[in-house]
Order: C-alpha cells, then sequence, then structure tokens
C-alpha cells in the first residue's frame, strides 16, 4: 500500500506481510487494525496515526512489525498500547493519551513528546533520546535512562505511581522551564506494596529555572500523602525550588539553588546544604523540616545563608530524635546569622533527649504582625519537660507580635529586647516561658495570658498588672510588682520569694469550668513573705513540698482557705481572715495562736482524701475543730503534727482519727497527758514524716500503733519514758525507736508488721524497731526465751543505733511472708530474719549461731538501711534456703555457707545494696541485681587477693565491682 500526500483511513485491516509506505500523506489505523508481520514506513513529512481506543487485544503495532520513521516524521499515537518502534535520527514521538510499554531503540537526536494523559509502564530500555514533558506524565512501572547526556525538559509533570525507580547511571533534569515531579499514592491499600507512593530518584537532577516537588493522591476515596525522596546528586539544580504537597526528602545537599519555599506538604532535609539563597526560605503554608538520619543519627551541618518567612500556615521543625549532641543544634538552621520570621507560623522542637539548646545570639527571632508560636515537645517517647531553648542575648526578640508558646519544654527570654521588640505580650498555652528580664518582652509590664502550662516570672521588679491567668500554673521567682486583681483561675508557685508586695486574689468560682485560686510551693522549705487578701474561697495547694506562709492573711468581705495537696503548709503570719481552714488533703500547720482563723472561723478535717492533717508548733488550740463525721477508721485518716516547738498541755485524742506525729521534729514533754481513741483503745502514732520525741508516760490497758495515714510518709516516733500501757504494740510501718529501759515494759506483744503478706526480694513495705545497744531493755523489747527480744518477726525489721553483737537470734519468728526470692517462679511462705530499717547505724554482728530454716518453713534474711552494714563472717554453718536480699547497705561474707543456697538480691536503693567478699568463695546461689537508678548501683565488693565465683544463673541489670579482688562467674 502507497500513500502519497492523501489520507487513508484503515478500519480492522490486519496487516501481517508487505511494506505499508507514506510518502507525505497520513495513515490512520483505528479500531482492530494491527500491524503484526509487517513493516511501515514513513517518508518526510508523513503521518502514521493509530487511534484505538476499543481495542482491547493484541496492540495496534507489536514486537513482530517493524516501524520504521524517517527524518522529520511524526508517530501520533492516541488511545492505544504501544510496544516497540524503531525511531530514525531527528524524528520524534508525539504521545497523547496512550499506555506506552517500550521502545525498541531511541537515538539521541529523537525527542519524545509526551502530551497529556500518557501512562508509562515498563519503560526501562536504554534510552538514548530527550523527554519533552508538554503536558504530563505517568510512570506506572519502572522507568530507567542510561544516558548521561540526555535531560527531560519540562513545561509539564512527572508524576511517578507505584514503586517507580529512577536509578541508571544517567541525569534525569528539568530544563530552564522548570516544571513539577509528584508522587501519588496508590489507588489501593494493598499490604503487598509498601514502597507505592514512594518516588526514589537515585540519579543528578538538573534544573537552571524553578521546580516543585508535590506528592498527594487518593487511597479508596480518602486523600494519601506520597513520598519523594532525593538520593542523587542535585549539583544541577540552580533555580529555585518549591514544596507544593506530600513529603519530599532532600538526602543529598542542594547546594546551588537560589531559593526554596514551601507551599504546602513537607520538605525534609537530612543532609548537609551550603546553598545561598537570593531570597529568605519563605514558608507559606506546610513544613520545612530539620531532623537527622544516618546510623547514628546525626543533624545535617548546614551552613546555607539563607532568613525564614514563616506565614499563617507554616511550620520550621527541628526534630533530635536519636540525637543527644545538642551542639548539632547551632547549625541545623543554616548559618548562626540566619534571622527567623514569624507571622502567623510556628516554630517547633520535637527531640529524644533532655537537652538545654541556647540560639546563637547573632539569630534574631522576629514575631511580624500576626505573631508567632514556639512549640518545644518530646519524641513521644520520652518527657520534654525539662528540653529547654534560650533566648539570652539583648536584641534578639524583635517585631511588634504576640508570642505564643506551646509545647511541654521550656523557653527562657533572658536578653534585654526593650529597643527590638515592641510587641509587649505573650500567651502561654502549654510547658514553661521564663522571663528573666525586666525588658525580656520589650517593657517591664507586658501583657500576659495564662492559659496552661507554667508562667515563670523570673525577672526582679517585673509588672503584673497586666496579667491574665485563665489556667494553669504561675510561678514567682523573683521579687514582683504590681496587684493582682479579678479572677485568678491557675495556680500561683512561689519558690522562696519574701520580698513580694501585696497580692490580692479573687476564687471565686468562674465556669464552666470551675476554678479556684491556689498557692503552692515548690521548694521544700520555700517561704512567701508577702500579705494576701483573700475574696472568698482560695484553694493552698502544697504539692509535695513544704512550704511556708509568713505573711498576713486578710480578707475583702469574708476569706476562707482550702488545703489540697500531699505536703505540709505552715501559716505562721498574723491573720485576719474570718473564714474557715478546711483540710482535705495533706498538713496544714499554725505556728502561733495569731497564724489562727479569727472570730468564727474553724478548722475543718475532711474526708475527701486520705492523708489529711493538721499540726501546731506551740500549745494553744483552735477555737473550733470539727472532724468529719465519715471520718470513721482511727490511726488511718490522718495526722495531729507537732512539728517544731514542745507539747505541754493535754492531748485529748479520744475522739479524733488521726495519729500523732510530727512533720519536723515535735516533742510531747514530760507530764503530758495523753489518752487514747476511745473507740479502739488505742494510741496511733506516725505518718507526719517528721520525728516525734513522746516524753510523757503511755499508760493504761491500752495498744499502740505505729503506721502511716494514705499518702503521708509515717516518719519517726521516739518513746522516751517508762510506758505502763498494757496491750500489743503494732509496727505497720514507719520506725518505732525506742529510748528508754522501760519503753515498752508492759506491753503484751511487739509485732514487727502485721500487714504485708508478699515479698519479691526486691520490694518489701515493712515497718522497723530501734533499739539501743546501751540500754537494758525490760518485758519484751528485753532478752527472753534464747532470743535477743521478744519481739515477733513478720517481715519487719530490727536495727539498733550502734554496733550491735548478736549471740542468738532477736527475736521470735511470727507470721510467714509469701516469697518469691529464692524462686521468682513459686511463691513460698516464708520468714523474714529482717535486720537494719532506715536509722539502723553501725554494724550487726551474727556470732557463734548458725541461720536455718524454721522447720519446714524457709528462713531469708533480709538487709534494709542504707548506714548500716551485716557482718555474717562469724556466723556458724547454715542452711538457710529462702534467699538472701540486700535491700540497702552492706553483707560482708567469708564463707559460702553464710550466703545460704537460695537466689541472692542486691538492690540499687538509696544507698544502694553491696555485697562483700572478704575471702575466698565459690557459691552456686543464683545472683540478682536491679537496674541502675541515680546515684545508686548494686555492688559486688571482693577483697585484695581473694576471689568470688558464683556458678549460678546471673541475671537483672546493672550491678558495679569494686575492691581490687577478683570476680569471676562460670557457667
Amino acid at each position: 500500500v502507497a500513500n502519497t500526500g492523501g489520507v487513508i483511513n484503515v478500519l480492522g485491516a490486519n496487516f501481517n506481510q508487505g511494506t505499508i509506505t507514506v510518502n507525505g500523506g497520513e495513515l490512520i489505523l483505528s479500531n482492530s487494525a494491527a500491524l503484526n508481520a509487517g513493516s511501515a514506513v514513513l517518508n518526510a513529512g508523513s503521518v502514521l496515526g493509530i487511534n484505538a481506543p476499543g481495542l482491547t487485544g493484541a496492540a495496534p503495532i507489536t514486537r513482530n512489525g517493524v516501524l520504521t520513521i524517517q527524518l522529520g516524521d511524526t508517530l501520533a499515537l492516541q488511545g492505544t498500547q504501544f510496544t516497540a518502534a524503531n525511531i530514525l535520527a531527528g524524528d520524534s514521538v508525539r504521545l497523547a493519551a496512550n499506555n506506552v510499554v517500550g521502545f525498541e531503540s531511541l537515538l539521541p537526536t529523537n525527542v519524545i513528546i509526551f502530551e497529556e494523559g500518557n501512562n508509562v509502564s515498563s519503560f526501562n530500555r536504554t534510552q538514548n533520546t530527550g523527554i519533552n514533558l508538554d503536558g504530563g506524565m505517568l510512570t506506572s512501572g519502572g522507568f530507567r535512562r542510561n544516558n548521561q547526556n540526555q535531560r527531560i525538559v519540562s513545561n509539564g509533570s512527572l508524576t511517578p505511581n507505584d514503586a517507580t525507580l529512577i536509578n541508571g547511571t544517567g541525569v534525569v533534569g528539568f530544563g530552564v522551564s522548570g516544571g513539577t515531579i509528584a508522587a501519588p499514592s496508590v489507588v489501593s491499600d494493598n499490604p503487598n506494596l509498601p514502597n507505592r507512593g514512594t518516588f526514589t530518584i537515585n540519579e543528578e537532577i538538573f534544573s537552571s529555572g524553578p521546580i516543585s516537588f508535590g506528592a498527594l493522591g487518593f487511597v479508596d476515596g480518602v486523600e494519601r500523602q506520597g513520598v519523594v525522596v532525593l538520593n542523587g546528586s542535585l549539583a544541577g539544580l540552580t533555580g529555585n525550588i518549591t514544596q507544593v504537597a506530600g513529603t519530599t526528602n532532600v538526602q543529598t545537599s542542594l547546594n546551588n539553588i537560589t531559593g526554596l519555599s514551601v507551599t504546602g506538604g513537607t520538605l525534609n532535609l537530612k543532609w548537609d546544604n551550603s546553598f545561598v539563597a537570593a531570597q529568605p526560605i519563605s514558608i507559606t503554608n506546610g513544613t520545612f523540616t530539620v531532623q537527622p538520619d544516618g546510623n547514628p543519627p546525626r543533624l545535617p551541618n548546614n551552613t546555607f545563608v539563607a532568613d525564614f518567612n514563616v506565614g499563617s500556615g507554616g511550620q520550621i521543625l527541628w526534630r533530635w530524635t536519636g540525637v543527644n549532641d545538642s551542639s548539632q543544634f547551632i547549625n541545623a538552621l543554616g548559618d548562626v546569622n540566619n534571622d527567623v520570621t514569624l507571622d502567623g507560623g510556628l516554630l517547633s522542637i520535637i527531640s529524644t533527649a533532655v537537652v538545654t539548646h541556647e540560639l546563637p545570639g547573632t539569630r534574631t527571632l522576629t514575631l511580624g504582625g500576626a505573631g508567632g508560636t514556639i512549640d518545644i515537645a518530646d519524641d513521644g517517647v520520652s518527657s520534654a519537660s525539662t528540653l529547654e531553648l534560650i533566648l539570652g542575648t539583648d536584641g534578639q526578640l524583635a517585631g511588634n507580635g504576640t508570642l505564643t508558646k506551646q509545647g511541654a519544654g521550656r523557653l527562657v527570654i533572658s536578653g534585654n529586647n526593650s529597643l527590638s521588640y515592641t510587641g509587649n505580650s505573650a500567651v502561654v498555652g502549654g510547658g514553661t516561658l521564663q522571663i528573666s528580664h525586666l525588658n525580656a518582652l520589650g517593657s517591664s509590664s507586658p501583657f500576659l495570658t495564662l492559659n496552661g502550662g507554667t508562667l515563670d516570672l523570673n525577672a526582679a521588679g517585673l509588672g503584673v498588672d497586666n496579667l491574665v491567668v485563665n489556667g494553669g500554673s504561675l510561678q514567682i521567682s523573683q521579687s514582683i510588682t504590681g496587684n493582682f486583681a479579678g479572677v485568678f483561675g491557675g495556680l500561683l508557685v512561689f519558690e522562696d520569694v519574701p520580698s513580694i508586695g501585696a497580692i490580692t486574689f479573687n476564687g471565686s468560682q468562674v465556669g464552666p469550668p470551675v476554678t479556684t485560686t491556689g498557692l503552692r510551693g515548690i521548694l521544700a522549705g520555700g517561704t512567701y513573705g508577702g500579705a494576701i487578701t483573700l475574696l472568698g474561697e482560695s484553694v493552698l495547694d502544697g504539692g509535695s513540698a513544704a512550704f511556708n506562709i509568713s505573711g498576713s492573711i486578710s480578707q475583702n468581705g469574708t476569706g476562707s482557705l482550702r488545703k489540697t495537696g500531699i505536703n505540709a503548709v505552715t501559716l505562721s503570719g498574723n491573720n485576719s481572715f474570718t473564714g474557715n481552714v478546711s483540710i482535705e488533703q495533706g498538713i496544714v500547720s499554725f505556728s502561733s495562736a495569731a497564724a489562727l482563723p479569727d472570730g468564727p472561723g474553724a478548722v475543718n478535717v475532711l474526708a475527701a482524701n486520705a492523708g489529711v492533717a493538721f499540726g501546731y508548733d506551740a500549745g494553744f488550740l483552735p477555737s473550733i475543730v470539727n472532724f468529719d463525721p465519715a471520718l470513721t477508721t482511727p490511726g488511718a485518716a490522718g495526722v495531729f503534727g507537732i512539728d517544731t516547738a514542745s507539747w505541754n498541755s493535754t492531748l485529748d485524742l479520744s475522739a479524733s482519727p488521726l495519729r500523732l506525729s510530727s512533720t519536723l521534729d515535735g516533742t510531747v514533754l514530760a507530764g503530758t497527758t495523753l489518752t487514747p481513741n476511745a473507740g479502739t483503745n488505742r494510741f496511733y502514732f506516725g505518718g507526719g514524716g517528721g520525728n516525734l520525741t513522746v516524753q510523757s508516760v503511755l499508760g493504761g490497758n491500752a495498744s499502740l500503733e505505729m503506721g502511716t495515714s494514705g499518702n503521708l510518709s509515717a516518719g519517726r516516733t521516739i518513746l522516751a519514758a517508762n510506758n505502763t500501757f498494757t496491750g500489743a504494740t503494732d509496727i505497720l510501718s514507719g520506725t518505732l525507736q525506742l529510748s528508754a529501759t522501760g519503753a515498752l515494759g508492759s506491753t503484751s506483744a511487739i509485732n514487727l508488721n502485721t500487714t504485708t503478706t508478699a515479698f519479691n526480694g526486691s520490694a518489701l513495705a515493712f515497718g522497723s524497731l530501734l533499739l539501743d545497744p546501751a540500754l537494758t531493755y525490760t518485758g519484751n523489747a528485753g532478752a527472753t526465751g534464747g532470743r535477743a527480744t521478744g519481739a515477733l518477726l513478720n517481715g519487719g525489721a530490727i536495727g539498733w543505733t550502734a554496733n550491735r553483737t548478736l549471740t542468738q537470734l532477736p527475736g521470735f519468728y511470727g507470721a510467714t511472708i509469701n516469697s518469691t526470692l529464692a524462686n521468682p517462679s513459686l511463691s513460698t511462705p516464708t520468714h523474714l530474719l529482717h535486720l537494719g530499717g532506715p536509722f539502723s547505724a553501725g554494724n550487726i554482728t551474727l556470732s557463734g549461731f548458725a541461720v536455718t530454716n524454721n522447720g519446714s518453713t524457709p528462713v531469708a534474711i533480709v538487709k534494709s538501711g542504707g548506714n548500716s552494714t551485716l557482718d555474717l563472717r562469724s556466723l556458724s554453718s547454715s542452711n538457710y534456703t529462702g534467699g538472701l536480699s540486700i535491700l540497702q547497705g552492706t553483707v560482708l561474707v567469708s564463707n559460702v555457707n553464710q550466703l545460704g543456697s537460695g537466689r541472692i538480691f542486691v538492690g540499687n536503693g538509696t544507698p544502694s545494696g553491696r555485697l562483700a567478699g572478704t575471702a575466698n568463695l565459690t557459691a552456686a546461689n543464683p545472683l540478682r541485681f536491679t537496674g541502675r537508678t541515680i546515684g545508686a548501683l548494686s555492688t559486688v565488693d571482693v577483697a585484695a587477693s581473694r576471689t568470688a565465683t558464683f556458678t549460678g544463673l546471673v541475671d537483672g541489670g546493672t550491678f558495679a565491682k569494686t575492691g581490687t579482688g577478683t570476680l569471676r562467674f562460670l557457667p
């Protein structure tokens, strides 16, 4: 068939043999037309058009046929399956709406022109041609270029799908007209195709014009982000780069570009860059991220020169995942002279490390009219509460917008910004904003709004007239000026600031939600010395640290205080408010009668939370003390605290559910009448956490109980009189110290722990009995029945205030404890020989007797107390099987039999446990260590020229080897 100048339309023909020659005319194949074994020759000025949109069988042009396009000719394909063609020099292929499978061969002078709608798959043969994107090209299979001299010249977009990979030795580039590289997501959430939607370019990209990166697609109707990964050289990029959508990971240098902007999606810099941008990096929408790469991870060492402008939808994100070197922070955003402008934008720092970063003094943070937000957060795994960013140079904060602080970390502004920043305002919504200079926010009386987190006023003389507190904690670390007025809805924190002027609080409820005023002490021993005026009810929230209010508390109208938090708050000023003091939790102490509420004011002990208490530093009583009727369990509700002074008047606790104790060092003087609780006929001590010395005589047929109350620590009670009470003595928690020979001379029994029933070898709740080795005790506290004391050993500790040698057991075995010390997988009823306790001191030496099981019941030795040592070197051969647990302090051994045959546990309390060998020994005992904590480490010590060998299982956490001897572990 020969055609010269005309048009031949072929409908359904099948060319199996022969040659089709087109001389300047046009041959159009459509419908089911196919070129199988035949050939086609297009001469100059000719067109072969294939238009078969309905074709579903064999391709119109197959590998069995030969298609030759002469110089100046065009192959125009539309809606076809195209598989093979030979294209001669100077010819071109124009494609529109085709599924292109591949080409047999192309010459360097050929050009493939992609118009709209082409889908290229398996385009992976040797390519020697250029490609013009006049429209767009969607690649749904492999795409490979192997010639280093060719380019993709783009007026359109290259859109890779599936797991498209450009990884030949050639160059993929964009010409002066620029274009878009996009990676959409796939059409299906197929778990077998995890890399779909990711487009990795391992070759070099050239462009002297702008390039846009975008990666958005839809999966089952839901928008998904695709990812473009740039691994190859980007030295040929000399124009501007714009991130428009999705995610682009730059894992190589962008050192020759002239501009960078983000209008959508995320642009990640993971490699060192040193470009010089003609304009600031603009982030109008989307995120510019600098994050670590490599193993171990490191942040890019960027030295590029470009300021940042961040708009209302934009964000700069520093991500520190896995990086602990804070020095990498400085160059993460390029040259130290690069400034950052936030005009409605966000600056975020996300980290896994607890580090402090100081923004280089040459870098300025400018807040535009729309303001800016700084967010310091963690990576979702570790806490960011101590992450810190410091703006410490004068003039480092500039502009006229409002600063907003978010995230759990701390932002510190300590420079003088009076000449650079006119915004004069800050909003705190999370974490901590610390203002450490009088003019950190431009003036000495900035407009401050606290909605959450903490605002730390750390600059002396800072004004608070323009402060609004809707929530969060206001922390004052220096003297301030001005007067709080109106509704205060947050929590006020003082750090020992005695020079604050008068402050007015309004504790009225504003809701929803309901808010009240709070005073909170952060540091132990903190004191607030300013005057306080109450408007309604305010809350004293002591947190967990002791706090003293030495200033006067008055009222405007009516005023009352409500105590929450587990700590002790002391009122020591001359107070004139007439409302009640209601104690829900913790302790409120009054240091003088003047500190009590005036007139009709009462002290209400409420039952909302266990551990409530009230205490006094001198011998006086409030005019009214009301106990909540719900406080029906004596000894469990709280503490009557005698704190620093001596009590010399009657203490009638017959109707009180409270324990008698002290939060510091109190004394009940001799001659003071103490009455037990009438309902239980018991004296209740402990729960204040301090030391209470009782010099008065406890008599009658009452019992005594030493313990704790709710979440208040038990502390120590010292019995300094020869008491005559005849009931039992139960030591549940805390320490009962006997400083008189007859302190427990008439008690019917001494029970060391009656509540704890389980022991895992590493943690034990117990009470302790503390004795003086210089005293010879009477009654059950003295030697009896072949025992050093008559105490019942139910798991509690027994110890001495100085060196003590025992030639017999210190007491009688009482109740068993279900212990997993000897065998972690089996709980066994065990007797505990527990020696030491928190106040024990010196050496406890066991000498001349053996520690054995109590009949068929295993016995375990437990050592507690960090200031005492248990010396087993003089112990006779022992065969106890319940194990050896060193919770705290040191245990000395010189013979393997002294270790028993059970598991040995060495703890890491404070101070930590320590097993010390002073002679050669070989033990088969399993050995367990706990993990390391701050300042504590399980220790094994071997004396000089000695060897300690362990052949049993060794597990647990970190331990330390000390001593100059040898420690061996054998399988």
